[in-house]
């Protein structure tokens, strides 16, 4: 389940005010009110973390136990070493 981030839509409670997270299914509703203060409150835009590296790499891939391959000329694919 995907964690969402909520913050107060007016003044509301240090817990709404700084912004919350809440654990939701994904076709749950979204929250409208602060589960503290029942002030107004709206999803947050927020940033993720992009995985480091180079994940497609052949190092990385060969660690994880995949291979890389490369379209041909005849539309077949070779493994890439």
């Amino acid at each position: 389940m995907p964690i969402y981030v909520y913050r107060a839509r007016t003044k509301g409670c240090e817990h709404c005010r700084s912004g919350f997270e809440q654990l939701q299914g994904i076709h749950d509703e979204p929250l409208k009110r602060c589960p503290h203060c029942g002030r107004a409150v709206a999803k947050a835009i927020t940033g993720f973390t992009p995985a480091k590296g180079n994940i497609l790499g052949a190092g990385n891939l060969r660690e994880h136990g995949f291979q890389k391959l490369r379209r041909s000329d005849d539309g077949g694919y070779v493994r890439e070493v």
